[in-house]
């Protein structure tokens, strides 16, 4: 995919009152040129309407009656509070108001610079977004912001007061019409302000694009008085009662006017583009902003090719050239992007067509070939991963809002109602709610799915979203209004514990921080829940250290409140242990874990599946622990549960049992079994979640890693790629198992002697994890240590060094000090010293290591042995035969203690002690 900047805004030389009823704009201007009341004017209708053009249409009628009146957009459409993605938006945004490219480009660099020097909150970017339509103000912050001028605003500055006073400033010599192009991206905090202001000022007039069914009360609460425009598609007549004023008396021919009415299908923006078409044509002409025939032009054969015109012809066009089933696809494709509104996440609706690798990549070739790059088409524009409205996916926007009305309009509503309906079950499930964009498609796939009570919840997270730091205020107006009655307790109690709408963690914290803290915010049968949800959330935020302190308290809490026995109390213990298991404290884990298992036997009986969940998460500490007899007897004990517990299909548990037994046996050398259970699991998983599911994916990479171990690389190395193809076309090309898997695969690469291939992958992967989680993330760690041994392995040691260094800063500052990662990375390191001739330094590095690790697992872990085993080769080459000895001897009984008398740890320290002897 190709990025490029949306053309679709351009100026246009006929304004489109050409295609607005009297009625419609007229009020607007009777408005402006009152200075009274109503202060609040809805525009209410569906969509691709024209609403932007229709207000600046009523702002140039009165300015021609003499007012100086002036438009200051309020559009968030694309914003998100994420300072990655900030400056992309306002450069977006600039796109729609800017048309000259020079003088956008100008502007831009402006706006990128004062972008570094603010935080992204909702404020913040309605500012800059009346900037991007008013720059002179933004040259000139003194008019609105006093004598001395100040620093423009910024993190410390209270951003609605300098809103204000901007606002203020641009009234100050006429009328101001605030229109916030979509009402739903607005906070009910937000929007009762924008209210407020507009309540306030004689001179402002606060319009708001809504939908049809917008309740004025609810869209405008607080409003001393709306003006509400109910808008709809126009008949012919309608249309021609509108734009007759607009040609010269008796100019236009009876003919030529029902063929354009026609044409324009009651849409007043296809109207708009079918004028500019003529205008090109040289079928019309502009005279003192009125439109007249130019010469005998309406009878011409360019009149007629315009009028006649398929606008969907040069698509059709491109779809005869190509092969019928190449075809087929693009046109589906459309026809389901459609649905989706405004942006389009390519590689989840390719995923929802279930094509083949191959397939999507035709798909994928007709698209970017035809529809983005031939200029006759140009139907699509690509935004790559670029688009901060649906962040790190290949995504693509219609070129023109009326493509997309067009394209839906040769597809009857029933289909539309059915697509969009099995559109919004599948996107519910694949993509989660973490920015304004998939709200907005949320609500775009309910709409035409006719589901008005299934589009509530997306319309309240649209409403609702903000930046951490307007959580705070939003989350007080929440519980006030739960607390008044006016906002449903359940229903917000719901949006902090279900992932029906998964709100980022920090967002949902923020809404329990409010409820707790507010009298009668949480009733009183849930209070006591309080901190077990908290420590969900710090944990799905990634802080562990926090998660841990947060399940800690939640323990305690639930022990006094329903008895150390009872369900809630295990089950607060048991994420709790989960968390220590995280953090890398396995013995404080195992005997949280242990007692969980134990009062779960007793609780529910030894044969439940709550038990049997139990069992799991207690081997995976176990193996952890290398105690991988006991691992192994507690993941038996889970199968037996799970087998008898399922007279019909196996449990989705079972694959993963058996995925971790495998891994179990694999450490015990048992590779032919843990070949045959892995197979077990591949199976299991095919048949309970498909074969292109995200689960599939995540068993065959252990697949591939167990063939890997079993010493079959170039089989391994064949199912790593037939894996990444699965999850590239269905979890999308930029997913976080994709970035992950290129990982391994470039691991299997290096081992198989391909270091440039290798390197390729993991700098792919690296690229995809920073996009995904930001640059500082154990993930782009990993990438980093991948780095470095292939960089190693091509010789270039200096480079290798710096890199593995980096990734060892990396993960100290996330996982602390003394984590078993860091042990890892220390190790990593010392190899590169050693490597380079420095084996005091790599001496000093292991001996750290090992101190981590004896610290972290205990002194009879099975990676001290490995630890002593590393330490004990450097001192042998150094010459320090007999303490590297004493160390060897320490790790042999440490590993044969571990695998209880044997196994592949023993084997190497084993080996190790004989070489020494020699």
């Amino acid at each position: 995919m190709t990025s490029s900047v949306d053309p679709s805004a351009r100026a246009s030389r006929v304004r489109l009152v050409t295609a607005f009823p009297d009625a419609w704009v007229r009020p607007l201007v009777e408005r402006l040129g009152a200075g009274a009341p109503p202060s609040v004017v809805l525009l209410a209708g569906p969509d691709h309407l024209g609403r932007r053009e229709l207000v600046d249409e009523a702002v140039a009628r009165a300015n021609a009656a003499g007012r100086s009146a002036r438009v200051a957009r309020l559009d968030l459409v694309g914003y998100e509070p994420d300072r990655n993605t900030f400056g992309q938006w306002v450069a977006f945004r600039l796109a729609q108001s800017v048309p000259d490219e020079e003088a956008r480009t100008a502007r831009m660099q402006r706006m990128q610079q004062v972008c570094g020097q603010v935080e992204p909150t909702a404020h913040v970017a309605t500012l800059l977004s009346v900037l991007c339509d008013r720059p002179e103000a933004l040259d000139d912050p003194a008019s609105w912001r006093g004598d001395p001028p100040q620093p423009l605003f910024g993190k410390q500055r209270k951003d609605v007061e300098v809103l204000s006073a901007l606002l203020t400033s641009l009234s100050s010599d006429g009328p101001l019409v605030l229109h916030v192009p979509d009402d739903v991206q607005l906070s009910d905090t937000f929007r009762r302000w924008l209210v407020d202001f507009a309540n306030g000022r004689a001179d402002v007039v606060l319009v708001l694009s809504c939908a049809a069914d917008a309740a004025d009360d609810e869209t405008a609460p607080g409003a001393g008085s709306v003006l509400r425009l109910d808008l709809a598609p126009l008949d012919a007549a309608a249309q021609r009662a509108a734009l007759q004023p607009q040609f010269v008396d008796g100019a236009l021919g009876d003919g030529f006017a029902a063929a354009f009415f026609t044409s324009t299908r009651g849409w007043p923006l296809a109207a708009a583009e079918r004028l500019e078409q003529l205008i090109d044509a040289g079928v019309l002409t502009v005279e003192d902003g009125r439109l007249a025939p130019a010469g005998d032009g309406l009878e011409s054969e360019a009149a007629a090719a315009v009028l006649e015109a398929d606008p969907l012809q040069p698509l059709r066009d491109m779809l005869a050239e190509l092969p019928e089933a190449r075809a087929g696809m693009v046109q589906e494709y459309l026809t389901l992007a459609s649905l989706l509104g405004a942006h389009v996440p390519s590689d989840l609706l390719i995923e929802f067509m279930k094509l083949t690798v191959q397939q999507r990549d035709e798909l994928i070739d007709a698209i970017d070939d035809g529809l983005v790059d031939d200029p006759d088409v140009a139907l699509l524009v690509d935004h790559e991963y670029g688009h901060p409205a649906v962040p790190g996916l290949s995504t693509y926007a219609f070129a023109r809002r009326t493509l997309a009305r067009a394209i839906l309009e040769e597809v009857s509503a029933d289909e539309r109602r059915r697509r969009a309906t099995e559109l919004l079950d599948h996107f519910q499930n694949k993509l989660p709610l973490i920015s304004r964009g998939v709200a907005r498609l949320f609500v775009s796939l309910t709409a035409h799915a006719g589901d008005a009570e299934r589009a509530l919840p997306f319309r309240r997270a649209l409403q609702w979203w903000s930046g951490r730091e307007d959580a705070p205020a939003l989350t007080q107006s929440l519980v006030d209004a739960q607390v008044a009655g006016s906002v449903d307790a359940d229903a917000l109690w719901d949006t902090l514990t279900s992932r029906t709408i998964p709100w980022p963690a920090w967002r949902r914290l923020a809404l329990l921080d409010a409820f707790a803290q507010q009298p009668g915010g949480v009733p009183d049968e849930r209070r006591g829940d309080v901190p077990f949800v908290r420590a969900n959330l710090v944990l799905e935020s990634n802080d562990l250290r926090a998660a841990k302190v947060a399940a800690a308290e939640a323990y305690e809490v639930r022990k006094t409140t329903h008895g150390e026995e009872s369900e809630q109390a295990v089950a607060a213990l048991s994420l709790l242990g989960v968390i220590q298991r995280e953090l890398g404290e396995l013995e404080p884990a195992r005997e949280a874990l242990a007692s969980v298992l134990e009062r779960a036997a007793e609780l529910w009986g030894a044969h439940d599946t709550q038990t049997a969940s139990a069992h799991h998460n207690l081997a995976a500490v176990l193996r952890l622990q290398g105690r991988l007899d006991e691992a192994r007897s507690h993941l038996e004990s889970c199968l037996a549960i799970d087998r008898a517990d399922s007279e019909g299909p196996p449990n989705a548990r079972m694959g993963m049992t058996l995925h971790d037994l495998a891994l179990v046996q694999t450490q015990k050398g048992e590779h032919d079994e843990a070949l045959a259970n892995i197979e077990q699991a591949v199976i299991l998983t095919r048949d309970l979640h498909g074969a292109n599911s995200s689960r599939m994916g995540v068993v065959l990479g252990t697949q591939m890693r167990l063939l890997a171990a079993a010493g079959k690389k170039p089989e391994a190395l064949e199912a790593g790629k037939r894996m990444l193809d699965i999850q590239a076309a269905t979890l999308g090309a930029g997913s976080p198992q994709v970035a992950q898997s290129l990982s391994t695969v470039a691991g299997l690469q290096l081992e198989t002697g391909d270091a440039d291939a290798a390197e390729k992958s993991i700098l792919h992967a690296m690229q995809l994890n920073e996009r995904i989680f930001g640059k500082q993330h154990p993930a782009v760690a990993g990438n980093l240590t991948n780095l470095g041994w292939i960089l190693r392995q091509q010789g270039k040691l200096k480079e290798a060094e710096s890199k593995l260094r980096e990734a060892l800063a990396m993960l100290e500052a996330m996982r602390g000090a003394n984590h078993p990662d860091v042990a890892t990375g220390l190790n990593n390191l010392a190899g590169i010293l050693e490597a380079k001739g420095d084996l005091d330094g790599a001496r000093d590095t292991l001996r750290k290591a090992l101190g981590i690790v004896e610290i972290s697992l205990g002194p009879r872990h099975a990676r001290v042995a490995m630890a002593l085993t590393n330490l004990a080769h450097v001192l042998k080459r150094q010459g320090q035969t007999k303490e590297a000895k004493a160390r060897l001897e320490r790790a042999l009984t440490i590993a044969q203690a571990a695998e209880e008398g044997g196994g592949q740890l023993t084997t190497i320290v084993t080996k190790a002690l004989a070489e020494m002897a020699v």
